[in-house]
């Protein structure tokens, strides 16, 4: 399979596709997230290669690649990125204002000049994060190995694919064998006692450790706003929940609790990106999704007011090529990734559901205090909303200092809109079935809410 078939888009002549000599099986990718069915037969699926083994990979330089000290000699070089109007050419009936809105945003794709590709190992790497990071990794010339349990489709050609189950030792010091890398990325753990083993099992054949957290480890968040200094809940790095099911109340301190595992293999050497929402094609938690789908219906839709209550998620693709540009450059430390603050406003997102879909839609905007005494679910019933205006204040200024860029909104939801048309559909996930009201409860709310606004002074 070719990266353009694994991404959905016809493959633009601006883009350079790196080859990487080894070719991994084509077949059986997954991401190794907590949430899938119990992994096939140890070993199965695995590939050895002959590789330079040594003692501890931190500590000593890979043959595999030369870095060079100085400033000027290890800038990237540059090539123009691929227009994004030319990924979306399958859908022709786009509105010119997403096509705007992609001219706006073509940015250049930053691509490795060395000769010697950078070693990555992707742990997880299909369903949505993953996915976007091992292509932004191919994109950028590196070589890339993706290791999980082979449940959910396909690797692109060029992947070395080493399959196998991050909670079985045997596995992990199998895919220790197809080591060094540069780095590692771990885009799906949150058990700190699997992740504990999986640093521990890597930390002599890798580099850095790059950690993909989240805006939840913040302890004071959603009700505060948040920078890379704010408190952290307690997380114990030898936790082991005996579950494996979503709890939104333990996942921050989960997170925090394999930062600390992390940190303890591997020193200083460590890349935590700690974003906000995530959006985007593919996305499985079903939040964008849902309200395209209901604003493509038409009619009355309940919103929360203030229409201009700040806006911030970040689309999966920026996450990816901040995170492995980082990654490549050898950055360590502690990113928050989000669109910039005041950028978009939660009135912006539905209006842009509204353009995309050509819906004509009537937005109720119903004060979200009285949605709040009516029992109405924040974040998941209207799913993204909370009744704070802290919970969209996640200072990203180090990320946006470092490299960070962020595409227009209009963008996001244009090509997340434009995926589903095409027939696209997540991977099934049990937090999706919690997002979006009812239809009949929604009725109820819109005409309680014509009857009170009707007696408010002034109406």
């Amino acid at each position: 399979m070719t990266l353009g078939q694994w991404l959905d888009i016809d493959p633009s002549p601006t883009q350079t596709v790196h080859k990487v000599l080894r070719q991994g099986a084509a077949d059986g990718l997954a991401s190794a997230d907590i949430h899938e069915e119990p992994t096939p037969t140890a070993g199965e699926g695995a590939h050895q290669h002959d590789v330079l083994r040594v003692p501890r990979v931190r500590d000593q330089v890979v043959t595999t690649h030369t870095r060079q000290p100085t400033a000027a000699s290890s800038a990237p070089s540059l090539s123009p990125r691929a227009s994004v109007s030319a990924r979306a050419s399958t859908n022709e009936r786009r509105s010119a204002a997403c096509l705007a809105a992609k001219a706006v945003s073509s940015r250049t794709l930053l691509v490795r000049a060395s000769m010697a590709a950078m070693r990555l190992l992707v742990v997880g790497g299909s369903w949505f994060v993953g996915r976007e990071i091992v292509s932004a990794a191919i994109h950028r010339n590196a070589e890339v190995t993706v290791f999980n349990r082979g449940r959910s489709g396909p690797v692109p050609s060029g992947v070395n694919f080493v399959q196998g189950d991050w909670e079985n030792h045997a596995d992990l010091l199998r895919l220790a064998e197809n080591g060094p890398w540069d780095a590692v990325l771990d885009v799906a753990g949150s058990v700190p006692a699997i992740v504990r083993d999986v640093a521990r099992a890597l930390a002599p054949v890798t580099r850095r450790y790059v950690f993909i957290s989240t805006i939840s480890a913040y302890r004071d968040w959603p009700y505060e706003p948040v920078d890379e200094a704010s408190p952290l809940w307690d997380g114990d790095p030898d936790y082991e929940p005996g579950t494996r099911r979503w709890d939104p109340d333990a996942y921050g301190p989960l997170k925090v609790g394999c930062e600390k595992a992390i940190r303890r293999e591997f020193g200083d050497d460590v890349l935590t990106i700690r974003p906000h929402v995530v959006l985007g094609p593919r996305e499985y938690v079903g939040r964008l999704p849902w309200w395209l789908g209901r604003i493509a219906r038409g009619g009355r839709v309940l919103a929360p007011a203030p229409a201009d209550r700040g806006f911030q998620p970040v689309d999966v693709r920026d996450l990816a090529e901040f995170t492995v540009d980082r990654a490549m450059r050898g950055d360590a430390g502690v990113f928050n990734v989000a669109a910039p603050v005041g950028r978009d406003t939660y009135g912006d997102f539905l209006d842009a559901c509204a353009e995309v879909t050509g819906s004509s839609a009537e937005f109720v905007w119903a004060d979200e205090q009285w949605l709040v005494k009516r029992g109405v679910t924040e974040w998941t019933e209207l799913p993204l909303w909370r009744a704070l205006p802290t919970a969209w204040s996640m200072d990203t200024g180090r990320a946006q200092a470092a490299g960070l860029r962020t595409r227009p909104l209009l963008e996001t939801v244009c090509d997340t809109w434009a995926w589903l048309q095409a027939g696209g559909r997540p991977i099934d996930h049990e937090r999706f079935a919690e997002h979006g009201i009812d239809p009949e409860r929604e009725e109820r709310l819109l005409a309680e809410w014509d009857r009170v606004s009707s007696r408010a002074p002034g109406s």
